[in-house]
């Protein structure tokens, strides 16, 4: 049953639940069920809907999703406080037909003579009239446009059955019912948004959104103000709430289940969650956009916890149907991560060359089995498996896949070489080549790469040096707290 029929299952049987509680206003499955109806008659207006989403996240955003997949189309979210450049190219790139934003404060909508319906967010055609559904759905969901290494955005087309075996394991591994009360914390423009949406409006429960600044940055008030039952988000948020002192019962108290993906979960997050809420279940959960999301699952508790980290928290078992394999890779200088299922993505938008570099087909059991190249490194301990790092040009910072070329151009553009970008304690830093002919400030280069980059693409630290020194004992390249001991911002 494809999630979308479970919606409308929800919204004709038990129409009063409440569906999205946001800021001002509940919407109930009935309400949620009409918003949709509405966006459907509008999104009918073209033939196959390629829907863009640039609007905060809440009831509209959520009815577009589930509308354009009732219109026989599909769409791609954008988070709406990327840089301007980035999302015209999002938008070139994908060349939607229907656009959905607040037109006064995403004057980007205006600019495409290819946009044939613009929808203004904030002011949603109201009709309680009935509307045709297509008569099947699009072997699209949606398409999540990722860093890329030339600056350009790639779009990683998710397809139908991918979204409906994830969100389907989903429901039923975590018992999600009308009794749960799920947080929405990730930017639409971010996949890991993707099990709250459809994972709540699946099943019943009443999703969270936080669109409020202060509640992003004091995420456990928000928690405790509506009651949150289940929560999703990168690990690197149980940091966030440590700093601010509310990583505690207080606050924490009504959660059961925290869901965690993105980037590696630490041994000391874990410490610090368990402190505060030793009788809660984590699952750690792994997987690249590319494969819809999360691929495997480990549920942690307080007793094994310690046992499970290496240091980084087990990345356990495959979801369903997908398969996750080892294999020895000398170009990566590790043993690659390798997936293969119905989760994997159609491939990349418009660009075969990248789709037949990163899914290429194995032989296994005397068959050509499609799978996909991740990039990540892992090893094997008491069989299970850890994150080790990535073997290619990429990082990840706060749970966003982020290709290095695409920060080393940034900084090219602006006349600065870059020597060197790593992470330093969670931290994105960069070292740049010193010019003869202009002073470096790294508050005024920090600024003008805003106007290119995702801001957790814009390094916290920036130095400048004439060149890279050997390290102590004479290696080629410094290790991570050396560089950072190189830094000396002006």
């Amino acid at each position: 049953m494809d999630v979308i029929d479970h919606f409308i299952r929800w919204a004709k049987e038990r129409p009063d639940l409440p569906a999205i509680a946001e800021d001002r206003r509940v919407y109930s499955y009935g309400q949620l069920y009409e918003l949709v109806g509405a966006l459907v008659n509008q999104f009918s207006r073209v033939e196959i809907p390629v829907v863009l989403i640039a609007c905060k996240q809440g009831a509209v955003a959520y009815a577009s999703m589930i509308a354009s997949a009732l219109a026989g189309g599909f769409y791609s979210p954008v988070n709406v406080q990327s840089p301007q450049q980035k999302i015209r190219n999002i938008i070139e790139a994908l060349r939607p037909n229907i656009v959905v934003a607040s037109l006064e404060d995403f004057p980007l909508a205006n600019e495409f003579d290819f946009i044939q319906v613009r929808i203004d967010s904030n002011n949603v055609p109201s009709s309680k009239a009935s509307f045709k559904r297509h008569r099947c759905y699009h072997r699209q969901a949606y398409i999540a446009f990722t860093s890329g290494s030339t600056g350009m955005p790639k779009g990683v087309v998710i397809p139908r059955q991918g979204l409906n075996h994830y969100i389907s394991w989903w429901r039923k591994e975590l018992r999600v019912g009308p009794q749960d009360r799920l947080s929405q914390h990730p930017n639409i423009g971010f996949d890991l948004s993707v099990p709250d949406i459809y994972g709540a409006l699946s099943s019943g429960a009443c999703l969270f959104p936080f669109s409020i600044e202060s509640d992003r940055l004091f995420p456990a008030r928000k928690i405790a103000r509506d009651r949150i039952t289940l929560w999703n988000s990168v690990p690197s948020i149980v940091d966030l709430m440590e700093t601010a002192n509310e990583l505690n019962s207080e606050y924490l108290s009504s959660v059961n289940i925290f869901t965690f993906c993105g980037e590696p979960l630490l041994s000391h997050q874990l410490a610090t969650l368990f402190d505060a809420r030793p009788d809660c279940i984590v699952y750690n959960t792994y997987g690249p956009t590319e494969a819809t999301v999360a691929v495997s699952y480990k549920k942690i508790t307080a007793d094994n916890y310690q046992h499970l980290c290496n240091p980084t928290a087990a990345l356990g078992q495959p979801i369903g149907k997908m398969r996750v394999d080892l294999l020895r890779s000398v170009e990566q200088g590790g043993e690659e991560i390798v997936i293969s299922g119905p989760q994997l993505a159609i491939g990349y938008h418009e660009d075969p060359d990248a789709t037949a570099k990163a899914f290429r087909p194995l032989e296994r059991d005397g068959q050509q089995i499609r799978t996909y190249f991740t990039g990540d490194i892992a090893t094997k301990r008491d069989d299970e498996l850890y994150f080790f790092g990535r073997g290619d040009q990429m990082i990840k910072v706060r749970g966003y896949r982020i290709e290095i070329g695409e920060i080393q151009t940034a900084f090219e553009r602006l006349g600065w070489q870059p020597l060197r970008l790593f992470l330093y304690q969670g931290e994105l830093c960069a070292l740049v080549k010193n010019r003869a002919d202009r002073k470096f400030e790294a508050r005024s280069v920090r600024k003008k790469l805003s106007e290119s980059l995702d801001s957790y693409a814009i390094p916290t630290h920036i130095g400048a040096v004439d060149m890279l020194p050997l390290s102590t004992n004479d290696k080629s390249q410094l290790d991570e707290r050396e560089l950072f001991a190189l830094i000396g911002e002006r």
